[in-house]
């Protein structure tokens, strides 16, 4: 029996004990509260071994207790409500960390009003707790690529953090380094840098052992990232290699050893050895597999980097990965990922060196269907799917040029300047598909590698010190994509802030 399903037997006994001792059940209001406590636990480990569903399902049921008791016990104290509410306030915001995590964002936004609600109702302005629930916010803006308002609850969380917190605290360095991260997702590159500078240089004097060690890996790794989209590769190879070393001498098993690996593998597709990143990214894989097994994101963001980098040389085994990826994520229940959208872009561009265009061209467009359910049209994901339907339509010839013009005036009219949308205009109409291709290539795909540079998340989770009415306690949680938690309980208060890693695409 392995820790996890020994933490679920251990969590199902505490419940089964909260329905049957009689100390518990002669006092309701305390057995109800025992019970949703347990299924909060419970559902918070499911969310941490990824297992979303399941988690969701003993969260609602917590939930519903402890709205319960709070709306059938009208003697409790006003102290005892406020334990209750703000219990409530994290089962919300755990709920909607799991649906940011199933990319259900509109979900989670509702999650974490109510949880907001409910903080702003009890605690200070300038409490901590809210800073958490701002950071979440942004997180979910960030995920739907709205990088603006990502940013100013990112802002609002650092108001309240440098107000409550010491100046070489962990969570200042952390916030620090998620706005370097918005800004680096939002491909203002020259603006994450400055962020990246100070987390790090707030992180090489915060005092907290371990989780300072955690969090300095993130930031130096972030860094190193935005060394690498000023096209700095061996300067970035420098912080990588260093980060690597450490995570390392901290645990073989370091799950950001597997964000590290594949990282320095884009350095060196970047500088064209494709033959070093293919084996970087294969030390990475059985890793992924290792720690996470094979249904998880971080696996299928693996098999992807693979799958690109081999691409034409091996095509049969570069589509079994792309087929992997959107495998794992059928069985994830997450159909709308990026390295879905990712992939069936890379499986198109290897139709295409094929010359397979009509399995191009559909691939393409699944990939462009896909980015527009799940993003705004101007996201970068968008953008770039877009440009490879239209390159692939000026494969089929004349009759297919008008529609490749109405995708770039639909799609890219608020990214690209007029005279850049004159310029594939008249490529498009004038001089025919082989030129066309070329400045469609030219003018729009090297405008979109942004989208082939945004980045994707994992956790390095670092610490906030916290008060509560009889202990105090802190914890680690590793998931696949950047989370705040923090709970709140009759007994036992945890917060934790996570801090957001690139973990950046080809």
């Amino acid at each position: 029996m392995n820790q996890y399903e020994l933490a679920v037997e251990h969590l199902n006994k505490a419940i089964e004990l909260y329905n049957t001792w009689p100390i518990y059940t002669d006092v309701p209001a305390d057995r109800d509260e025992g019970i949703a406590r347990s299924y909060h636990q419970l559902g918070r480990l499911h969310k941490n071994c990824d297992h979303y569903n399941d988690a969701q399902t003993v969260l609602d049921l917590a939930l519903k207790m402890r709205q319960d008791t709070w709306y059938n016990n009208d003697d409790l104290t006003y102290e005892r409500h406020r334990r209750l509410a703000l219990a409530r306030a994290h089962t919300y915001e755990v709920l909607g960390i799991i649906h940011v995590n199933k990319s259900k964002y509109h979900e989670a936004l509702k999650n974490f009003e109510e949880t907001l609600t409910l903080r702003q109702k009890y605690l200070p302005a300038n409490h901590f707790y809210i800073a958490d629930i701002y950071n979440n916010f942004s997180l979910a803006h960030s995920k739907m690529g709205n990088s603006n308002a990502s940013l100013v609850y990112l802002e609002k969380a650092l108001d309240i953090q440098r107000q409550s917190l010491p100046s070489n605290h962990p969570n200042l360095a952390t916030m620090y380094n998620n706005i370097g991260a918005t800004h680096w997702e939002a491909c203002q590159y020259d603006k994450a840098l400055p962020y990246f500078k100070e987390a790090q240089r707030i992180s090489k004097i915060a005092p907290y052992g371990s989780i300072h060690t955690k969090l300095e890996l993130t930031i130096m790794s972030n860094y190193a990232s935005g060394l690498r989209t000023l096209n700095k590769y061996d300067e970035a190879l420098v912080y990588y290699n260093k980060a690597l070393l450490i995570a390392q001498r901290m645990d073989k098993n370091n799950p950001v050893i597997i964000s590290l690996l594949n990282n320095i593998g884009f350095i060196h597709s970047d500088k064209g050895d494709k033959l070093r990143a293919v084996q970087y990214f294969t030390k990475a894989l059985p890793l992924c597999q290792q720690i996470f097994g094979e249904n998880h994101v971080l696996t299928a963001t693996t098999y992807k980097s693979l799958g690109d980098e081999l691409e034409i040389d091996e095509y049969d085994r570069a589509m079994s990965y792309f087929q992997r990826v959107f495998d794992i994520h059928d069985h994830l229940n997450l159909p709308y990922h990026r390295n879905v959208i990712d992939s069936l872009v890379f499986k198109g561009r290897l139709h295409r060196k094929m010359h397979e265009h009509d399995l191009a061209l559909e691939t393409y467009k699944k990939s462009l269907a896909l980015a527009e359910k799940h993003y705004p049209e101007d996201h970068p994901l968008v953008i770039r799917s877009c440009s490879y339907v239209a390159l692939a339509l000026t494969d089929h010839g004349d009759d297919y040029l008008l529609e490749a013009v109405n995708i770039y005036f639909k799609h890219i009219r608020c990214q690209y300047s007029p005279v850049c949308l004159i310029l594939s205009l008249f490529a498009l109409l004038l001089l025919g598909a082989g030129i066309a291709a070329m400045l469609v290539a030219l003018i729009g795909i090297s405008k979109t590698t942004i989208a082939t540079t945004t980045a994707t998340t994992t956790t390095s989770t670092s610490m906030t010190t916290t008060t509560s009415t009889s202990m105090t306690t802190t914890t680690t949680s590793t998931t696949t994509t950047t989370t705040t938690s923090t709970t709140t309980t009759t007994s036992m208060t945890t917060t934790t802030t996570t801090s957001r890693a690139i973990f950046a695409f080809l």
